[in-house]
C-alpha cells in the first residue's frame, strides 16, 4: 500500500526541484542573454550555487505543508514568489552571502514559528451580517470608486501591458492619497471578493455578475496602469481551484514552472519574450535584485520606521522615500518606485533584529487570519487572503496592511457568517 503522506512530500519535492531548475534555466538562457545591461548577467559562483540549494532545501522542509489552514498556504505562496527566485538570483550573480543568510533566516523563523501549537480563539463579530450584505456593499462601493477614478482621470481603455508606466505617471494615485487608499482597497479586496462570491455562491460558474465586475477590475487597471488589478482575476480563480483540489502547494509550483517553461519555448523558438519579461524578469528576478540593493544601502543605516508611523519619534534621514531613493541610487531613475517585500522592509527598518520581529509579526497576523476563517467558507476567504498576501511580496509590512488592504480582508473575514448561519442570497 502507498504511503500517501510520503508520496505527497515526494511530489512536492519534485515540483520544487522543477520550479528551481526552470528558474535557473530562464536566468541562463534569457536573463543573461537579453538583460546583462540591467545587471542580470551571470557571475557564477559554485559556492553560492551550493549554498542556494542548501537554503532552498532547508526552508522547503520546514514550511508547513497543509492545505486547510490559511496561514500555511499564504506562507507557501509568499515563499514560492520570493524565496525560490531569490535563491536562483543569489547563485547566478554571486550575491552577498550575509543577505542570503538573513533572507533565509527570515523563512526559517517564519516556518518554525508557524509550526508552534498556538492559536487564537474564534473571534465572533458583535453584530450579525450575512454574506449577501457584504456582497451588496462591496458591489456598490466598487461602482462608487470606479466613478471617482473616471471623474479624476477620465476614461482610459488600454490593452497594452507595456504602456502602463506612462499611464501611471499621467494618472498618478500618489497625488491623491485618499483615492489611492480607496482604489487599492476596492481593486485588491472588495472586487475580488465579489467575483469569487458570485462565482461560488450566487450561481456556480461564470455569470453576469462576475463578468461585470471583471470588466470593472479591467477598468481599474486601464485607468491607473497598475497590472495588479488585471492579474488579480486569474490569480484569484487559480487560488480557489488549487485550494479546492486539496493540492494547493503542488499546483502552485507546477503552474509557475509550467508558465516559465512555456515562456522559454516561445523565446527560444519564435523569439517571443513577453511572457518571460512579465513573469520571470518583472515579477520574480527584479524583486530579488532590488532586495540586494536595499541590503547594500541600509545595512548600516536602519531607519526605524521613521518614514512611517514612528516619524514623530525618529527623524527620517533622507529627502525621498526608500523606494524612490533606491531607484535613484542604483538605477538612476528617481521617478521610478523600487518597492520590495516584507523581508527587505524588516531589514531596512531594524536591521538583523527586524528579521526576528517581522517574521513573528507575519505569523501572528496569519494565525489571527486562521481564527477569523475558522468555521466559515474557507475556499472563498482563504483565496481572498492569498490574493491580498501578494502585497507582502512587493510591499512593506504595514503598507500591505493599510495601503494595500490586507486589514480589509481581515474585516471581511471577521463579519463573514459562520457556516451554520443562513446565507440569505
Amino acid at each position: 500500500m502507498i504511503n500517501w503522506k510520503f508520496s505527497g512530500i515526494f511530489y512536492l519535492f519534485a515540483a520544487m526541484l522543477l520550479l528551481r531548475i526552470s528558474l535557473d534555466a530562464s536566468f541562463y538562457l534569457y536573463m543573461d542573454t537579453e538583460l546583462k545591461r540591467e545587471g542580470f548577467g551571470i557571475d557564477f559562483s559554485m559556492l553560492n550555487y551550493v549554498l542556494s540549494w542548501l537554503g532552498l532545501l532547508a526552508t522547503f522542509f520546514l514550511l508547513p505543508k497543509k492545505n486547510d489552514l490559511a496561514s500555511a498556504v499564504v506562507i507557501q505562496f509568499i515563499w514560492v514568489l520570493m524565496y525560490v527566485p531569490f535563491s536562483t538570483y543569489f547563485a547566478m550573480t554571486n550575491g552577498e552571502f550575509l543577505w542570503f543568510f538573513l533572507f533565509s533566516l527570515f523563512w526559517v523563523l517564519s516556518a518554525g514559528i508557524s509550526r508552534l501549537n498556538f492559536t487564537f480563539k474564534t473571534i465572533l463579530p458583535p453584530i450579525e451580517l450575512n454574506s449577501f450584505r457584504l456582497f451588496s456593499f462591496s458591489g456598490l462601493w466598487g461602482a462608487f470608486v470606479l466613478g471617482l477614478l473616471v471623474i479624476s482621470f477620465g476614461w482610459v481603455l488600454n490593452f497594452d501591458l507595456f504602456s502602463v508606466y506612462e499611464i501611471r505617471e499621467q494618472n498618478s494615485l500618489r497625488n491623491t492619497p485618499i483615492l489611492n487608499y480607496l482604489t487599492n482597497w476596492t481593486g485588491k479586496v472588495l472586487l475580488p471578493f465579489i467575483l469569487l462570491f458570485s462565482y461560488a455562491k450566487i450561481k456556480p460558474g461564470i455569470n453576469y455578475i462576475s463578468i461585470i465586475f471583471s470588466i470593472i477590475l479591467f477598468l481599474f487597471f486601464s485607468i491607473t496602469g497598475h497590472k495588479t488589478f488585471l492579474f488579480t482575476i486569474p490569480v484569484l480563480f487559480a487560488s480557489y481551484f488549487f485550494l479546492k483540489s486539496g493540492k494547493y502547494f503542488l499546483l502552485l509550483m507546477l503552474s509557475i514552472s509550467g508558465a516559465i517553461t512555456i515562456g522559454l519555448m516561445l523565446y527560444l523558438f519564435v523569439d517571443h519574450s513577453v511572457l518571460l519579461s512579465l513573469l520571470v524578469r518583472r515579477s520574480l528576478f527584479l524583486p530579488a535584485q532590488i532586495s540586494f540593493h536595499y541590503f547594500d544601502f541600509f545595512q548600516n543605516n536602519p531607519i526605524y520606521l521613521s518614514n512611517s508611523f514612528l516619524r514623530f519619534i525618529t527623524d527620517y534621514p533622507f529627502d525621498t522615500e526608500p523606494a524612490f531613493l533606491i531607484s535613484e541610487v542604483y538605477y538612476n531613475k528617481p521617478d521610478m518606485s523600487s518597492n520590495n517585500g516584507i523581508v527587505t522592509d524588516a531589514f531596512m527598518n531594524f536591521g538583523v533584529a527586524g528579521i526576528f520581529i517581522w517574521s513573528s509579526l507575519l505569523v501572528i497576523l496569519l494565525k489571527l487570519l486562521d481564527s477569523l476563517i475558522r468555521k466559515k467558507d474557507y475556499l472563498i476567504l482563504a483565496s481572498l487572503a492569498l490574493v491580498g498576501s501578494k502585497s507582502f511580496v512587493d510591499g512593506a509590512f504595514f503598507t500591505s496592511l493599510l495601503t494595500h488592504g490586507f486589514i480589509i480582508i481581515l474585516i471581511i473575514c471577521f463579519f463573514y457568517p459562520q457556516k451554520n448561519k443562513p446565507t440569505q442570497i
